[in-house]
């Protein structure tokens, strides 16, 4: 099947074609069965990637005449459920709500969340010491890459920045910038 110039194949142009790509569950949530991006149902809807609930909510509030909340804002799911998309159940928070709503719905906070961010950091500290840390800053202060730096002693190349520039383990680092 061949397509003429400014034909289009699939793509998301309305609420109908989001539903269309999610399971419909038991409470009438719209489960996304497509991409997500740091555990958010995400798209490419029209020229750019979108979380998909933030944009449903968008278009049908729009479309009920109902006003969105001023400034920067995030969208909740009122069913808990991370992949829901359904507009039934956005609602869209300003961002000290939706830190409420996350820790409420327990998904920050939680013994599990705890561990999660605990290993991850035990994932890092072994890898340097204070001398390392020193030893980090001192070498991309004097011009060394950041990736060579950090290759060299098992950390990331961002972390390695991070230490250069007093962001982590400064008490020991301070010395070193001018």
């Amino acid at each position: 099947m061949s397509l003429k110039p400014g034909q289009w194949i699939g793509g998301i142009r309305t609420v109908e074609d989001v539903r269309q790509r999610c399971f419909i569950d038991a409470d009438g949530c719209w489960i996304w069965r497509g991409c997500s991006s740091g555990g958010a149902p995400s798209a490419k809807i029209g020229s750019r990637y979108w979380k998909v609930r933030r944009w449903a909510c968008i278009q049908t509030r729009t479309k009920a005449g109902k006003p969105m909340p001023a400034g920067r804002w995030q969208t909740a799911c009122a069913c808990a459920k991370p992949q829901c998309v359904s507009p039934r159940c956005a609602m869209p928070l300003e961002p000290k709500a939706f830190a409420a709503w996350l820790r409420d719905a327990g998904f920050v906070n939680t013994p599990a969340h705890k561990a999660a961010c605990a290993e991850a950091m035990r994932k890092i500290a072994p890898k340097l010491d204070a001398r390392k840390a020193v030893e980090c800053a001192a070498r991309i202060l004097a011009g060394e890459t950041s990736a060579k730096v950090a290759a060299s002693l098992g950390i990331s190349q961002s972390y390695a920045c991070k230490v250069a520039n007093g962001g982590a383990w400064a008490p020991y680092t301070r010395s070193l910038r001018p």
